[in-house]
């Protein structure tokens, strides 16, 4: 049974590996397609439009996950299955729930690879694509360096040394000169909350005043300021809700709390990453009865094709469910975790027919 073990996961890894290659590049050909349109503005090449889908491939073959789990289990059990092997197995004493074991051992790695990707790989690398494309197609009239965000407006300037989880400016200085190049004010706050694109308010504020030889310093707990920055400068500083990692977007959705804001767009975003290492179990599950319940499907196109069409049933109930969920306020982490219910209720149903 070790043997028939090693040779099943490998040949399911296989399977993985196939699929996972076809359809990452089907989707970074359609990324790099639709990204030809945006050739011209600013300094945006052909050479962008490469380096943008390369930073991207990762968080399009996270969202390929469950549909890999899917489609190559169940192209690799297939092929096993057409070739009589699987038959061989049974014939042998093999049960199917050892088969499935050997499967879902090949389905675990998949699964931690998933848990992975989308806390420690993806979010950088998708944050730098953002930020790449809208500073090379020059939406963006400021400076990045080692010492922060860089902008002006007149004589005035602002540096925002760092991005807290993702969307909370901190370690904020604001000068403010006057026509001969003289310092007159100085603000240092420690974060600021977006409440509005024109409205800041800074927290831990440090005011100092120059006024000829004298120096007024002022301390104040909070202090409202209006921002010149733009919005595509605002979108620099702010990354999407779906480029954040699951641990920042915890930690911005009790930032939010603490100020009363609304939580539940980035509620949604954090436990559908919680919940995709699961989904992606549950497709790598469902791929095992898939084969053996169907046995008239012996043609390989044929579950494919099939599965397919699960895969993308699934795949739009999962949209339909959270956005009807977030209309009707209902209880998000139940929404999220619906289809992972209906995937294993169906992958048992499917068991019941072998």
């Amino acid at each position: 049974m070790k043997i028939l073990d090693r040779y099943i996961r490998l040949h399911v890894a296989g399977g993985y590996l196939l699929v996972m290659a076809v359809l990452i590049s089907l989707f970074t050909f359609l990324d790099f397609i639709g990204q030809l349109d945006n050739i011209g503005k600013g300094d945006y090449r052909l050479r962008d439009i490469v380096i943008f889908v390369v930073l991207m491939a990762p968080r399009r073959l996270l969202d390929l996950m469950s549909a890999t789990a899917l489609l190559g289990g169940t192209l690799a059990l297939g092929s096993l299955a057409g070739s009589h092997q699987l038959v061989a197995m049974r014939a042998a004493g093999v049960s199917v729930a050892q088969i499935g074991w050997a499967v879902m051992k090949a389905g675990l790695v998949l699964v931690l690879a998933v848990a992975v990707m989308t806390e420690f790989i993806v979010p950088p690398l998708q944050q730098k694509a953002y930020e790449r494309q809208l500073i090379t197609m020059g939406r963006i009239r400021a400076l990045r360096t080692d010492q922060g965000f860089w902008s002006r407006d007149g004589m005035r300037f602002i540096n925002i040394r760092k991005i807290r989880n993702g969307r909370i400016p901190t370690d904020i200085n604001i000068y403010e000169f006057d026509d001969k190049g003289r310092l007159l004010n100085l603000i240092h706050a420690d974060s600021a909350d977006i409440v509005q694109r024109d409205n800041w308010l800074l927290n831990g504020v440090w005011r100092k005043t120059l006024d000829g030889q004298n120096i007024t310093t002022e301390r104040l707990p909070s202090e409202s300021w209006r921002p010149f920055l733009d919005d595509a400068q605002l979108q620099a500083l702010q990354y999407p809700a779906d480029s954040l990692s699951p641990s920042d977007l915890y930690q911005y959705i009790h930032y939010l709390q603490a100020g009363g804001q609304d939580i539940r767009p980035y509620e949604l975003q954090l436990w559908q990453k919680l919940v995709l290492p699961f989904t992606t179990g549950a497709m790598a599950l469902l791929s095992i009865p898939f084969v053996f319940s169907l046995p008239r499907l012996s043609n390989a196109g044929q579950r494919i094709l099939v599965g397919t069409f699960i895969g993308i049933v699934l795949y739009f109930l999962n949209l339909v469910i959270a956005n009807l969920g977030m209309l009707l306020n209902l209880n998000i982490p139940l929404l999220v975790l619906s289809p992972v219910v209906f995937i294993l209720g169906f992958a048992g149903w499917l068991f019941r027919r072998v």
